[in-house]
């Protein structure tokens, strides 16, 4: 079943972000938790230097941290990063890694452009920094869609991507993809830890996103369902334009 589900989300991936992957380039978890603690585990040592957003997901500051590293604060603008301080320090501080959430990052909702996400692979490369993209709340946009994963623009196998579909799919999974350099070490590591992902998990997740259009109607379906609570919304102060992107959003799929 790891097999088959590995084969969907490939075609799912090559499909809407044209990636070129193969399953042996995919690695399944119970949840982005387990997956950033995978790619800690096995990739930093102490002392080594990693570059976080500011502010940023707080569990990945605490996964790092227990890891021994030397936390390196980066700051995210509504415009995405300041890419001489990006660079100057991977110049200064040589870091292992630098986790990223560019596509509505969290907490900020900022999107890193695509220019800087070309610009952060190229600098990757050259100072020999892994990128690790956590990507949880890309499918959950209202008009244009978000730039395409950093990943998308690696040809040399600096970026980890971390891919959720728990917030609107399948509760406890994300994917992990990277290429095989990489990806040895986090097969080793996840064997250490739990010997892989429960086949009822697999299972459900084969079922559900094989395909982009079946994730669009299942989010449709549920905008239906709950239709009207959001109506009730409306009357709450600060709310009232919610509803009307929503709904025009969601009726759109649904035809």
């Amino acid at each position: 079943m790891d097999q088959e589900l590995r084969n969907e989300l490939c075609h799912y991936f090559t499909d809407c972000h044209r990636f070129h992957l193969t399953a042996d380039e995919l690695l399944i978890t119970c949840g982005s938790q387990e997956a950033m603690d995978l790619v800690a585990r096995a990739l930093v040592k102490p002392r080594d230097a990693v570059m976080l957003e500011r502010p940023t997901y707080s569990t990945a500051i605490d996964i790092f941290r227990r890891q021994g590293a030397t936390i390196v604060p980066v700051e995210i603008h509504p415009y995405g990063y300041d890419m001489e301080q990006v660079e100057k320090l991977m110049q200064t501080y040589k870091p292992r890694l630098f986790y990223l959430n560019p596509t509505f990052q969290s907490p900020t909702g900022y999107i890193v452009p695509a220019e800087q996400r070309k610009r952060l692979v190229e600098l990757a490369e050259r100072y020999q920094c892994l990128l690790l993209e956590d990507d949880p709340y890309r499918d959950i946009y209202f008009g244009e869609e978000p730039p395409r994963p950093l990943f998308a623009y690696d040809t040399a196998g600096w970026v980890i991507y971390l891919r959720s579909f728990s917030k609107y799919i399948a509760l406890g999974i994300a994917i992990v993809a990277c290429r095989p350099s990489i990806m040895n070490y986090l097969i080793k590591a996840k064997l250490l830890s739990d010997s892989g992902t429960p086949v009822q998990l697999d299972n459900s997740v084969a079922k559900r996103a094989s395909a982009r259009e079946k994730m669009t109607a299942n989010l449709a379906l549920f905008f239906c369902y709950i239709e009207g609570y959001f109506e009730t919304l409306t009357a709450v102060d600060g709310l009232t334009h919610f509803y009307p992107i929503l709904s025009k959003h969601f009726r759109s799929l649904a035809q």
